[in-house]
């Protein structure tokens, strides 16, 4: 059953006495009202069919959205709180919620730490998360002195417009400064390094040398003083004989004799007196004998540099490491 409307229109008939809306338009009295004095009936009839068809599609409105009567009883009250309800239905039932794809209604929301897209964020909201996002400004994270590190290739001039950034420079570690500051921003080092003779350890070097061969050639044997020679025979040549040595062999002139009895294999010369004998022969010439040549207490000198080794070139003392890009902040 449909809601009754007691808001009726007037005049709303095919061929109703009223004024075209162009005339009504021009009429003198729309602005001022009516004077005095006898009014046309067709220009009452406008105005009362203009007024009564508003309120009528008004309360239609009201009752149809309500489902309930609007009554002619003079309450306003009941009038305005029919038309916010129906006003408030008719939205909800025809325009949509808002979403971040399509505009209608949406719910106010004061909570900064929500993630919904289906609310909106209220003046408080909105100074909340003002207030919190000044507590971590750029200036309170980054402030001026301050390195930061990048795995990928970023520019903190960029991506903090109103700050100035230097690069710390390539191919270079980090070593911390003196407690006091004094020495921020100094460089030095290298990545390879050349020893000099003061950088090695004390240490000796093995040395062998070989001294020259011996000549075996013919040697002189020194004055020995008088002495005698002792000849070896046989058993044949033995018994009681002399021996006659060739005065070649001595010192004295003429010839000498040696006389017995002997052993026999045993015949002494006579003294001779001091001399020398030059020996040179083979084995064979000379027979079977020793000869003791005393060479005396020497020594010799050997000299000589060992083999230089090894080139000089520098070798790298650079660790273990990862590449990076650095900044600070300099303004």
């Amino acid at each position: 059953m449909m809601a009754k409307n007691d808001f009726l229109p007037f005049a709303t008939a095919d061929g109703a006495n009223v004024l075209s809306a162009d005339e009504y338009q021009k009429l003198t009295s729309r602005s001022n009202g009516f004077s005095a004095g006898v009014a046309r009936s067709q220009e009452l009839n406008t105005v009362w069919r203009q007024a009564s068809v508003i309120a009528h599609v008004v309360a239609q409105f009201i009752a149809d959205t309500n489902n309930s009567d609007v009554a002619d009883n003079g309450d306003l009250d009941a009038l305005k709180t029919g038309l916010i309800s129906a006003l408030s239905k008719n939205v909800s039932n025809t325009v949509p919620a808002a979403s971040t794809t399509v505009a209608g209604i949406t719910k106010l929301s004061s909570a900064t730490n929500s993630n919904d897209e289906t609310m909106a964020a209220t003046p408080k909201a909105v100074k909340a998360a003002y207030d919190l996002a000044s507590m971590f400004s750029v200036d309170a994270l980054y402030p001026i002195g301050i390195v930061t590190w990048f795995a990928q290739n970023k520019d903190p001039n960029t991506l903090f417009p109103g700050t100035t950034w230097k690069y710390i420079g390539e191919n270079r570690t980090i070593r911390l400064a003196a407690a006091n500051g004094s020495d921020v921003m100094t460089t030095g080092g290298s990545d390879a390094v050349t020893l000099a003779t003061g950088n090695l350890p004390a240490h000796g070097h093995g040395f062998s040398a070989t001294t020259g061969s011996f000549d075996y050639g013919t040697k002189s044997s020194n004055s020995a003083g008088a002495h005698t020679h002792t000849v070896s025979g046989t058993a044949a040549s033995a018994g009681d004989h002399a021996h006659k040595i060739p005065s070649a062999h001595g010192t004295g002139a003429g010839s000498a004799y040696v006389e017995g009895p002997y052993a026999a294999d045993e015949v002494p010369t006579r003294s001779a007196g001091a001399h020398t004998h030059n020996i040179s022969g083979t084995a064979a010439s000379a027979g079977a004998h020793t000869h003791t040549v005393a060479i005396g207490s020497h020594t010799h000198t050997v000299s000589g540099t060992t083999a230089n080794t090894g080139t000089g070139t520098a070798f790298a003392v650079t660790n273990a490491f990862v590449k990076l890009m650095g900044w600070y902040r300099s303004a």
